[in-house]
């Protein structure tokens, strides 16, 4: 049953945007999905009556020549507004990001690793990360499925233990 946490998110998540002065100009998307039964999935849950609201904030970058000096400007900015709403709303409501849907930190961003250990261990509290690192070695034994971005939010050593 619904219980309007879905709306007061997105009224919260427009007073962030007004008090901070965060320049949103793209669109705010929200939508409804039932319960999952993966257990990767951002989704998942045992009832399965549970109702999931998404908001994906959607930030344009330019795409003429001429605008490209703008892209850093905007990346940087949008970035910015995501640890807004991580640190603001999140633990308010119980949000999650999609793991499939997180931009890990390049080496520059995160010369010590604080950053990317952080968000590996934000992601094993909501998904049963060691499990899946684990059956990721037993039914992709050279890692020929992964990509970066698998690899660096579950990385296939964490499963040598195993």
């Amino acid at each position: 049953e619904a219980d309007g946490r879905d709306i007061a998110y997105v009224k919260s998540l427009r007073a962030l945007i007004e008090a901070t002065q965060v320049p949103a100009p793209g669109p705010i998307e929200q939508r409804w999905t039932a319960a999952s039964s993966s257990r990767m999935s951002p989704a998942h849950s045992e009832r399965g009556d549970d109702l999931f609201s998404w908001v994906g904030i959607i930030m344009y970058l330019p795409e003429a020549e001429e605008d490209q000096h703008l892209r850093p400007k905007i990346t940087k900015a949008f970035k910015a507004y995501k640890e807004s709403c991580r640190m603001g709303l999140w633990p308010t409501f119980g949000a999650h990001e999609h793991w499939a849907k997180i931009e890990a930190p390049s080496a520059a961003e995160d010369p010590d690793g604080e950053v990317l250990e952080a968000l590996q261990a934000r992601l094993a509290e909501r998904f049963p990360a060691e499990d899946f690192v684990a059956l990721r070695k037993r039914l992709d034994p050279h890692n020929i499925l992964a990509n970066n971005l698998v690899n660096s939010l579950f990385p296939p050593a964490a499963a040598a233990s195993k």
